[in-house]
């Protein structure tokens, strides 16, 4: 079969070009990628130059071989120190020995935030991933891209204790990268780390969050990490709208899917996540092989419908993972009574169906655009250089422009929380 990687990508965008410019009779975007998925995930592995994943999927099966009654997602409790419960969660899906192997370990360390805060991956898991996976002979590299761009990847790293944490073993991501062709109608290349490419295993550590925009931040969110620099934000600008980042959400994660995902449960962030909500405790570590059955079971876990998540739909759709009729094994009794993101009420959802036939970015648009609460605002000026629209001024405090794409960018980086996202009312203004 012929892997030639420029005309595939050429022929992949016009079709999803062409399906997303009909209108009435347009296939959905799973329809349309997943017909070609197969030949197209062998010219982007020929592409990043990680091989035939048809190889390293046999690879990666004769040095795990599971009994195929092992559950697709273990639910553990969390116990001190963590590092007994990830023994045995690697016990039961990743290889006895690593035998030099190249692991990458990717935590979700979105800007400076303490360990404990519940915004990111909690150190202590990073440390009993990390010693676990040295223990089985493998060659560790711990690191991520951060969403601050105020701030450098070392700086963000020792506030939020990932470089005590990784044991020597923390990299700055974004100090090597790769353009890689995109199987994307967003992008025609991304940016990514080459240590996520080059890697032999990939292990992900993403901590369970609402958040405003994509409803949970999990597995495959934790992905948009893979993303170097300021490309996030033009990302963000291509794909403007839920379901449209959704989409792009999903091209990022086949790119390179993890094989392993160990979710951070112990606590979790409702309301206005993923950066300011209230944290309740959890005391829960989510384990399994696909990204997606992960975050499906994270989501029942904290009482949401996996299906209302567009990007896990998307992936399920376009056969990245299952999202029903799982094997979970563990406690899952779900934690009560959790707060949904403000972008998600019963108003919403009732506004959104009158209103989203039109446009699925409109209802974000029209009238759900962040404000700044002055009593916390210090005019900083971090929501103003994170904007991807450049649609925030200083006068002084920050005044959101008729641009404003409701990325909510602004509200995960502001270090006050000073941005609020306000309920969505029923009538568009």
């Amino acid at each position: 079969m012929s892997l030639d990687g420029s005309a595939l990508t050429r022929d992949i965008l016009s079709h999803l070009l062409i399906a997303r410019n009909v209108d009435e009779k347009r296939p959905s975007y799973p329809t349309v990628f997943c017909k070609i998925r197969s030949q197209a995930r062998l010219c982007l592995a020929a592409s990043c130059g990680y091989g035939d994943p048809r190889l390293r999927a046999s690879r990666r099966t004769s040095a795990m071989t599971r009994d195929i009654s092992t559950p697709d997602v273990t639910v553990a409790e969390a116990r001190p120190g963590l590092r007994y419960v990830v023994e045995r969660l690697m016990d039961t899906y990743a290889p006895s020995s690593f035998d030099g192997m190249r692991v990458l370990i990717k935590p979700n360390m979105m800007g400076p935030f303490p360990g404990n805060s519940g915004v990111i991956t909690h150190p202590a898991l990073l440390r009993a991933v990390v010693r676990a996976c040295l223990d089985r002979r493998a060659k560790v590299i711990a690191g991520d891209n951060p969403g601050d761009i105020v701030h450098n990847t070392r700086y963000v790293s020792r506030v939020a204790g990932f470089d005590r944490a990784a044991e020597g073993c923390f990299t700055s991501l974004s100090e090597r990268v790769s353009q890689v062709p995109a199987l994307s109608a967003y992008a025609d290349t991304f940016l990514i780390s080459r240590a996520i490419l080059e890697a032999d295993y990939v292990i992900n550590l993403p901590i369970l969050k609402t958040h405003v925009l994509t409803l949970i931040t999990g597995a495959v969110k934790n992905c948009f990490g893979y993303i170097a620099g300021q490309q996030k934000a033009l990302l963000h600008l291509k794909a403007p709208s839920r379901r449209r980042f959704s989409e792009l959400l999903v091209d990022l994660y086949r790119v390179r899917p993890p094989d392993l995902v160990i979710m951070d449960a112990t606590t979790v962030m409702e309301g206005n996540g993923p950066t300011h909500g209230p944290v309740r405790p959890f005391g829960r570590i989510l384990a399994g092989t696909n990204g997606p059955s992960v975050d499906a079971t994270a989501a029942r876990l904290i009482g949401i419908d996996p299906h209302r998540v567009q990007h896990l739909k998307i992936a399920c759709e376009c056969g990245l993972g299952k999202l029903d009729d799982l094997r979970v094994a563990g406690p899952l009794a779900p934690l009560p009574d959790v707060l949904l993101p403000s972008t998600f009420g019963p108003a919403t959802e009732k506004t959104r169906q009158d209103i989203v036939r039109s446009s699925d970015s409109l209802i974000q648009r029209i009238n759900h655009k962040p404000l700044a609460e002055p009593e916390k605002c210090t005019t900083c000026g971090d929501c103003q250089t994170s904007c991807p629209p450049q649609a925030i001024r200083l006068v002084p405090y920050p005044v959101i422009g008729d641009n404003c794409t409701a990325c909510y960018c602004c509200v995960e980086l502001c270090p006050q929380g000073a941005m609020d996202v306000p309920e969505l009312s029923t009538t568009p203004t």
